[in-house]
C-alpha cells in the first residue's frame, strides 16, 4: 500500500542545510525550490506510489512548476493565515488513511500535538538513504566518469559480441 508523507516544510528545509548550500542563499524562495527540486531528483519518498505533501507557512509565492509536482506526486500547499503546525493538525484529522500517513518534522511541539493520531518521522530519517554526512547524494557516490563508463561498455560489447 502508498504511503503519504506529510512534510513541515519550513520545518523540513532549515534541517537540511544541504538546501541552503546547493541554493547558495539563506533567504527563504531558493531554499522552498531547493526542497522541492530535491524531493523530485532523489526520491526520499521512495515508490512512485508514495504521495508527498509538503505545506509551508503563509501564502503561496513561488515559481514551481506545479504540472511537474503533480506529475511527481507531490502536492504544494501554504496554510494561508494559520500556521503550518495548525494547517498539519486539521488536514491530518480529515484524512482517512491514516495507518499510512506520515507527518515528517522535527518539531517538538507538532509531534505532540499529533501523538497517538499519525506516525511522525524525523527528518532525518525520512532523508536518510539520500544524505550521507558530509552532504553528497547516494546518486552521486554512485555515478562514474564518461571516460569510465565507455571502457565498461567496450568490455561489455567485447564479451557479447563473441557469445552471438
Amino acid at each position: 500500500m502508498a504511503r503519504h508523507y506529510i512534510l513541515d516544510g519550513y520545518n523540513v528545509m532549515m534541517r537540511l542545510p544541504e538546501l541552503v548550500r546547493k541554493s547558495g542563499s539563506v533567504r527563504l524562495e531558493p531554499s522552498r525550490e531547493g526542497l522541492l527540486q530535491f524531493l523530485m531528483q532523489y526520491r526520499p519518498q521512495g515508490s512512485p506510489r508514495n504521495r508527498v505533501t509538503v505545506i509551508f507557512d503563509g501564502f503561496a509565492q513561488i515559481q514551481a512548476n506545479w504540472a511537474r509536482l503533480r506529475q511527481e506526486g507531490i502536492r504544494l500547499l501554504f496554510s494561508e493565515g494559520e500556521s503550518a503546525d495548525d494547517f498539519i493538525v486539521k488536514k491530518i484529522s480529515s484524512l482517512k488513511d491514516l495507518p499510512e500517513t506520515w507527518v515528517v518534522t522535527d518539531d517538538r511541539e507538532l509531534t505532540l500535538r499529533l501523538y497517538r493520531t499519525v506516525e511522525v518521522m524525523p527528518v532525518a530519517s525520512f532523508v536518510s538513504g539520500v544524505l550521507s554526512g558530509k552532504g553528497e547524494t547516494s546518486e552521486e557516490k554512485k555515478s562514474i566518469s564518461p571516460e569510465a563508463g565507455r571502457k565498461i561498455t567496450d568490455e561489455l560489447k567485447k564479451i557479447w559480441l563473441k557469445k552471438t
